[in-house]
């Protein structure tokens, strides 16, 4: 009797374990948790076999530095041109109290005794907005020609003068740096301003783009087109994101 008692006990411990260690393997959480210990084991695995990237070589990095100084000039190309149509349009307004001419005459080439601040054609100069009485000798006007309302001349002020044939008021002489004569005097109302400042050649420039507008901003607009491309083909970072893969 005692041994079929013990016996019994026995095949029902045996039994139960059996019936744990089922429940336990067919439990779904725990056969999750087995899956994602596995594939991100798998993934370190992965990323440690995975190369490192090198860092760009030294002449990669200086020809990119040079197509986008490039990109960047025709950026700023395209604002100057812009800006110096805009203002070189027409002479007859003022900006701030400047204003911009395009010089067409060799009238103020220097000589070897002339004073500085001479120009050639070609040259664009910058003219601060003054009262024309206030000008001096040694001065470089720009002044209206004649009864003309958009025709300027800029010289320089050689003689004031406070009567003209009897007439009482403020008169200016000029002569141009490179002539050997002076300019008839007349009033001093018809200055418009005193040359302050000369930018080389610009002028030139300036004229050009305004008789041929169109045919420089499509110039402009391809040149950035063709940088644009070049500089997306070629200096991209280049790092296409792989694909991750589960396990």
């Amino acid at each position: 009797m005692e041994r079929s008692r013990e016996y019994q006990t026995n095949r029902g411990r045996k039994k139960r374990k059996t019936l744990s260690s089922r429940s336990s393997s067919n439990h779904p959480t725990t056969d999750r948790l087995k899956r994602r210990s596995r594939s991100s084991s798998e993934e370190r695995n992965h990323k440690r076999e995975r190369p490192s990237e090198k860092p760009p070589s030294i002449g990669k990095t200086i020809v990119k530095s040079v197509f986008n100084g490039l990109y960047y000039l025709v950026v700023i190309t395209i604002v100057a041109s812009a800006t110096l149509f805009a203002l070189n349009r027409d002479t007859s307004k003022s900006y701030f109290g400047y204003r911009f001419f395009t010089v067409l005459t060799d009238s103020m080439v220097p000589k070897k005794d002339s004073l500085p601040g001479g120009f050639r054609s070609g040259d664009m100069i910058v003219v601060q907005s003054m009262d024309g009485r206030d000008a001096k000798e040694g001065d470089i006007v720009t002044f209206l020609v004649g009864d003309s309302q958009d025709k300027f001349l800029t010289h320089r002020v050689v003689k004031t003068m406070k009567e003209l044939n009897g007439e009482e008021g403020d008169f200016v002489i000029t002569r141009g740096d490179a002539n050997n004569t002076d300019d008839p005097p007349f009033s001093a109302k018809k200055i418009v301003g005193k040359k302050i400042f000369m930018i080389p050649n610009v002028g030139f420039i300036a004229e050009f783009v305004r008789e041929n507008i169109w045919i420089c901003l499509a110039f402009i607009l391809g040149l950035l087109g063709f940088l644009l491309v070049l500089r997306y083909y070629f200096f991209s970072d280049g790092s296409t994101k792989q694909p991750s893969t589960r396990y």
